[in-house]
């Protein structure tokens, strides 16, 4: 992982049972990327050691507006890959990243004020970058739970 990224929090989601312990796995997968009325929606499942327990959790993330999207199978983006299980890791976010230099490097109108969000799924990897954090939303069983605004890298 290049070392401009740090892991990012995508909110705080309900504990499951009223339980205090966070209601986050390590790892997701994307499972889907949606234009619509409210922007474009990357849907985040989870997938990592947790993904029993919250069966039916959702996470989408919205931005009402992208500067960029790539999607890429997981396969071949070595630079993600993590050697140890407890590195995992599926949200991260860079103000700096070689990706979003080389938009700036070719382009005199890319906003100086933009962010590279990696989600890290376990078959697909999205990069995103954008001016600003999504809007996140947990969707539990068809529950839908609004984290209030848009969640800050």
């Amino acid at each position: 992982m290049d070392r401009s990224f740090s892991r990012w929090r995508p909110g705080t989601p309900p504990a499951p049972g009223g339980s205090l312990k966070p209601a986050l796995d390590s790892i997701y997968d994307l499972d889907g990327v949606s234009m619509g009325a409210d922007g474009f929606t990357f849907t985040m499942v989870p997938d990592g050691l947790r993904r029993w327990e919250l069966a039916g959790q959702k996470i989408l993330l919205t931005w009402e507006y992208i500067l960029a999207f790539q999607i890429t199978q997981e396969t071949y983006r070595e630079d993600c890959w993590v050697s140890q299980p407890e590195d995992a890791w599926s949200f991260y976010v860079s103000a700096c990243s070689p990706l979003l230099a080389d938009f700036r490097r070719k382009s005199g109108f890319f906003p100086e004020k933009a962010f590279h969000f990696l989600l890290v799924g376990t078959s697909l990897v999205a990069d995103i970058l954008a001016e600003g954090p999504p809007q996140v939303r947990f969707v539990e069983g068809g529950a839908e739970n609004t984290e209030g605004g848009p969640s800050r890298p």
